[in-house]
């Protein structure tokens, strides 16, 4: 009977030890040469060769080794990239809907490892999320892509499942528009020379004029367009004509047929503010327990009808972002929700108006693009709302708005816009991600001996705006914030010459180092952009005190 005992005592001890031993290593090269190789099934989609061959190429560039991709699934030492089937079998509680489409999963069994996602993009996804996670790549900027070199290349139990809160992450700097920081960065952006198609969109916004071209219809139809001060405007549409829609539903489905795959078309007013149509039909229908904005949804949605198998948007946007009264939109009527002109050195939950005004759109629908402003259009210079990035993202999450577009300016090069991107992409992947750290870690890279001083400018900068008690918008004239006269301005000469002098130093601490002198000079730049002659106020070193 001691025996017996004995005997399951060692079983479990063994049956622990087994359990709790550390699983066996990949070792996926060896002084540069490798003996794995990348499977993909033979009905492969491009996206999945993309992806096979996106691993293949980084790989080599870190090891030297070359992994050739094959269709032949062998069971050993085999990287398996894209086939749910075969990550099924091996990992039966693998579900790639719940991956909620560009989710990432990443699993490794014993010479296997399964590189895999929700979608196609997901197991794009996938790959970059491994060589960032596992390899400790970063693709910075287009000017600072991290891989590092290592001809040994062994690493331990592999298990990463991500999914995005956001799904729709859109920001339009010109770093976030280059294809490879798109797909690195996980963006739901196109490429530069693809941007206008956007991603999954057939039409962006600002649209009546592309719908019902005035040069062709203004002349015959005057009725289709607002009646403004008592004449026709172009630049406005009549809502409440049924001539109208039926234009629209034509152009749009010509437009379709010509780009079937794009799933979001908006049908939107134009910019630059025209005023609400005041005809007679418009005028009445408002008067009837409604406003601008259940006549825009009562107009969308018919137009939606037509296209149940598409996503109809419209604006909500000066005139229309307040919310509608009783006109509840469409299942496929997408609500762009635009947080224009309002205070962006303070979090969207202490903006009473803007948070009304969403609230009161969130009760009729949740098909809500959050659009948000990241620049100040009048002049490329300090725009310091990086202290409300994080907490406004959480915010729009936890009102389970899933589409976020982050309006920028297309040209590279503009104030501090290869920060703003990397951590913006962090943040509407993950709005609970570490943003003070993600900025330190990007700063160290990118600005080396000067990231310190970039770090000490950025966080006085902020003091500056915050006391300044302006408020900061995009729209706004940079007088505003730049008088010599107002002490309280961020960007007065007096303030300026203080950025400048701690930007100097940073340059000074990079001595030596050419491409973070140069990026440190990029910033200065912006700041050089505000030039009003400083004149014998207060020093800065009394400022700096205060």
């Amino acid at each position: 009977m001691k025996m017996i005992y004995k005997g399951v005592l060692v079983f479990l001890s063994l049956f622990l030890w087994i359990c709790l031993m550390p699983a066996s290593a990949l070792d996926l090269a060896k002084d540069g040469r490798s003996s794995y190789s990348i499977y993909i099934p033979a009905n492969a989609s491009p996206t999945v060769n993309n992806a096979a061959n996106e691993f293949a190429k980084y790989f080599f560039k870190i090891s030297g080794a070359n992994l050739p991709v094959t269709t032949k699934f062998s069971g050993n030492n085999q990287i398996v990239v894209g086939d749910n089937v075969i990550t099924g079998k091996y990992f039966p509680q693998f579900n790639a809907a719940s991956l909620q489409g560009d989710g990432t999963y990443l699993k490794s069994s014993k010479s296997l490892l399964f590189i895999n996602g929700g979608n196609e993009r997901g197991v794009l996804n996938a790959v970059y999320s491994f060589f960032e996670t596992y390899l400790n790549c970063r693709y910075y900027a287009h000017d600072l892509i991290v891989i590092p070199k290592q001809a040994n290349v062994s690493i331990g139990v592999v298990n990463l499942s991500e999914v995005p809160v956001i799904s729709y992450r859109s920001c339009n700097y010109g770093e976030a528009l280059q294809a490879d920081y798109i797909a690195w960065n996980k963006i739901s952006n196109l490429p530069n020379e693809h941007r206008q198609k956007r991603y999954k969109w057939g039409l962006w916004a600002h649209t009546f004029t592309i719908l019902v071209p005035p040069k062709k219809y203004f002349k015959v139809h005057p009725e289709y367009y607002g009646l403004i001060n008592n004449k026709r405007n172009k630049n406005q549409l009549c809502l409440s004509r049924d001539g109208v829609v039926d234009v629209i539903v034509d152009t749009l489905r010509v437009m379709m047929a010509k780009n079937p795959d794009a799933k979001y078309w908006s049908v939107s007013a134009m910019d630059g503010n025209p005023d609400n149509c005041n005809c007679e039909l418009c005028t009445s229908y408002r008067a009837q327990n409604h406003n601008q904005s259940d006549l825009l949804v009562n107009f969308i949605n018919k137009i939606a009808a037509k296209f149940p198998n598409k996503v109809i948007s419209t604006l909500a946007y000066q005139k229309t972002r307040t919310p509608p009264i009783s006109v509840i939109p469409a299942k496929n009527v997408n609500i762009h929700f635009c947080a224009s002109n309002d205070d962006k050195l303070k979090p969207i939950t202490s903006n009473p108006e803007l948070m009304g005004d969403l609230n009161g759109w969130l009760k009729f629908t949740n098909n809500i693009i959050f659009r948000d402003y990241m620049i100040y259009y009048k002049c490329d210079c300090p725009f310091p709302n990086f202290p409300v990035l994080k907490p406004n993202l959480q915010a729009i999450a936890a009102k389970n708005i899933d589409m976020v577009y982050l309006e920028a300016d297309a040209k590279m090069g503009l104030e501090l816009e290869e920060l703003r991107s990397y951590l913006l992409a962090k943040l509407m992947w993950n709005p609970s991600a570490d943003a003070e750290a993600i900025t330190d870690e990007f700063l160290k890279a990118y600005y080396h001996n000067g990231a310190p001083f970039v770090k000490q400018y950025l966080n006085t900068l902020a003091t500056y705006a915050k006391t300044g008690n302006r408020p900061l918008q995009n729209s706004a004239r940079i007088l505003t914030y730049s008088r010599v006269d107002d002490q309280a301005a961020y960007l007065n000469p007096l303030k300026t010459g203080i950025y400048s002098d701690i930007l100097r130093k940073g340059i000074a601490a990079a001595s030596g180092d050419t491409a973070a002198q140069a990026r440190i000079n990029r910033v200065l730049n912006t700041i050089n952009n505000v030039t009003i002659k400083p004149p014998s106020r207060p020093s800065r070193k009394a400022l700096l005190d205060d």
